[in-house]
């Protein structure tokens, strides 16, 4: 049996372009891939934005200490090209690798202290701070108890070491490293534009933005789209094929629906509501498995509702709860709540993971069960889908 297994965030059915794709049947020579990015984003500040539109245009554009694996495994270095990490699992060492900035200066240890000095002044008001609370003084630098960020657990020893000093052993810190909000920022640049802690600092526009990712802000057409262009000085020039990327902010769904079908985009991150029947009439024989991630959902009762007409359709259902029943709400709803509400649908065929190893275990396993897969989330699992769709078109 020759699967079709689609790549769907976070509710996307995947089917056959039309005679007219021109992006699309022409992105081979073009090597240009076509994204629908959902609403405008706000802004292209690290450090101040908070949505998932945002957070796939900086993972193009500046890269952090680790990238997030493609398997969902553990992270792989980026800047940093290795690390060490204390018997007492307290002091991290990073070794930075000779990267370069877009305008050609060398990134170096200094570029963190500064960026997360940055992300945690207060009087920048960035949404995440948290992020670093594990190490030693931020949080109370972040609410105004010291001043002095010297005694913030974060120090450049030379040009291409970093060592931070955590309050208490954290496996998971090197996974919050991934995380757009700890990325460095080119400190020339920002102040060039404005102070450190300014808002809506034109650092972030075109001709203006200095980062170091594989890929260099081209153009920012508001309401049309974001072209970004593969950055040559990129460390890993080499593995980057694509000669751009187009994000589209397409608020209506409908419409980014009917781009996704008729091949004007590569990628879109939804579907209709009102055409979910439509599709299961039309493809009555496909067989849809979903995994759906509790702690990314809304809490907002009518996305709620709208899930539970997608998970009516489907044939399998995977839940990835990362949080324990103990954790702390996610966005005001507790990752148990959704839990139980699909418990109470009776779905036939779930499975409960917790963590994305197990996930990759699972499909493997199940392959030959269904057509399509679709993913609930923009995060690590919906790597891990698209590596596995792409050994089994193998």
């Amino acid at each position: 049996m020759k699967l079709k297994i689609l790549y769907i965030v976070p509710l996307l059915f995947l089917f056959s372009c039309g005679d007219n794709a021109r992006p699309v049947e022409l992105s081979p020579e073009t090597k240009i891939l076509y994204l629908g990015n959902g609403t405008e984003p706000k802004d292209l500040d690290p450090h101040t934005v908070t949505g998932v539109p945002e957070s796939k245009i900086l993972m193009a554009l500046i890269e952090g200490l680790v990238i997030r694996h493609p398997e969902g495994k553990d992270p792989l270095p980026g800047i940093a090209k290795d690390w060490d990490i204390s018997l007492g699992g307290k002091e991290y060492t990073f070794y930075l690798r000779d990267a370069l900035w877009s305008n050609g200066d060398p990134v170096t240890a200094n570029d963190f202290v500064y960026a997360w000095k940055r992300m945690l002044l207060p009087s920048l008001g960035s949404q995440y701070p948290d992020m670093l609370y594990d190490i030693v003084n931020a949080e109370e630098f972040n609410k105004g108890l010291i001043t002095d960020f010297s005694l913030v657990g974060v120090k450049a020893i030379d040009d291409k070491t970093l060592k931070v000093t955590l309050n208490n052993p954290a496996p998971y810190f090197i996974e919050l490293l991934a995380h757009y909000t700890t990325r460095p920022v080119h400190q020339p640049t920002i102040e060039k534009h404005g102070e450190i802690d300014s808002l809506g600092n034109q650092w972030t526009r075109p001709g203006n933005f200095v980062g170091n990712g594989p890929f260099t802000l081209e153009e920012w057409k508001l309401n049309q789209v974001i072209k970004v262009k593969k950055n040559p000085l990129y460390w890993d020039a080499d593995r980057v094929k694509l000669n751009e990327i187009h994000f589209l902010p397409i608020d209506n769904v409908s419409r980014e629906d009917f781009m996704f079908r008729s091949g004007q985009i590569h990628v879109t991150s939804s579907i209709p509501t009102e055409k979910i029947e439509v599709y299961k009439e039309e493809y009555p024989k496909k067989k849809v498995c979903m995994i759906f991630q509790p702690h990314r959902f809304s809490r907002t009762a009518q996305l709620f509702d709208d899930f539970v007409k997608v998970l009516n359709r489907t044939d399998s259902l995977i839940l990835l709860d990362i949080y324990s029943a103990s954790e702390k709400p996610i966005r005001g709803i507790h990752s148990r709540t959704i839990l139980e509400s699909i418990k109470q649908l009776g779905h036939k065929d779930v499975t409960y993971l917790k963590n994305h190893k197990d996930v990759i275990n699972l499909l493997n396993q199940k392959k030959d069960s269904f057509d399509i897969l679709v993913t609930q989330g923009a995060g690590s699992v919906s790597k891990v889908c698209k590596s596995i769709r792409d050994k089994w078109k193998a």
